[in-house]
């Protein structure tokens, strides 16, 4: 097991872990060295999991997934110019001014459309009006 050092510190207890490696292949070797982490295929993550003792009560782990999703738990300070959060709002952000500019060009396009056909038309009823007018002097 291992410690995890920046969590154990904002717990206050030592908090450790079991590292784990999943990988989706039909055999993996570490030559004749025995692998420095579990090494499990997906489908025996779950009954993996299922078969190890129980270390946390569930108000336990709801505190400590609290702590592990503060941002002053990982970093020395609160505000990280490039931390995760921050960089996924920002996609997320590009991601909606995508949308925007999409709808926009539709929404042009379906305007020069209607005026392609409108205008036309338009012409043609009012050189009609302007025929009777004439005509009818």
């Amino acid at each position: 097991m291992l410690s995890l050092f920046r969590l154990s510190d904002a717990a206050g207890v030592p908090i450790l872990v079991q590292p784990l490696l999943v990988v989706a292949a039909e055999r993996i070797s570490f030559g004749k060295k025995r692998a420095p982490v579990v090494v499990l295929t997906p489908e025996q993550v779950r009954p993996w999991i299922a078969g190890l003792e129980r270390a946390h009560s569930d108000e336990a782990v709801r505190y400590l997934s609290m702590l592990a999703e503060d941002r002053r738990t990982w970093h020395a300070t609160a505000v990280v110019l490039d931390d995760t959060l921050r960089l996924e709002q920002r996609f997320d952000r590009l991601l909606r001014e995508i949308e925007d500019a999409r709808t926009r060009r539709r929404r042009a396009t379906l305007a020069v459309v209607l005026g392609a056909v409108t205008l036309p038309a338009a012409g043609l009823m009012a050189l009609s009006g302007l025929a009777t007018i004439l005509m009818g002097s």
